[in-house]
């Protein structure tokens, strides 16, 4: 549905997924809302984002402008799902941005880093390799 096809997908005519890098760490890109309507398909679509020679995702939140509990799960089951296939997940949600409230009213920051900036992501999830967790967080348990 989404690797390497010419538009990027307009998921349930919510949400926008734009893949702005690729190689070993792949930057996914997200605008709109992310709700029970669109959860699980935008979710299928960033599993397929990259393959085995990928160390890792980077899904940028920071378009993000509505999320709900379908959505705060979906980063959850991101997070669960890379790290069965030795990947890490980095969450991209700046300090002023609605979406970051909500994940750290949820306490998904405690399973899944958070970042401010796109770059400090990748920067993380290279120097990690994939398998290691920072300090304080975990891999939750969906």
């Amino acid at each position: 549905m989404f690797a390497g096809s010419g538009a990027p997908p307009d998921v349930d005519g919510l949400a926008q997924l734009n893949l702005v890098g690729d190689g070993e760490i792949p930057v996914a890109r997200i605008e709109g809302g992310i709700d029970i309507s669109n959860a699980r398909e935008l979710g299928d679509a960033l599993l397929e984002i990259g393959g085995e020679s990928t160390i890792g995702l980077v899904v940028d939140l920071s378009g993000v402008e509505y999320l709900d509990s379908a959505g705060v799960r979906l980063v959850l089951r991101l997070a669960t799902e890379l790290d069965r296939r030795g990947r890490l997940l980095g969450v991209v949600g700046p300090a002023d941005a609605p979406v970051r409230s909500v994940l750290e009213l949820t306490a998904v920051d405690r399973y899944v880093p958070l970042y401010e900036r796109v770059e400090d992501a990748v920067a993380a999830v290279r120097a990690e390799g994939g398998r290691a967790r920072p300090e304080g967080t975990r891999t939750p348990r969906a």
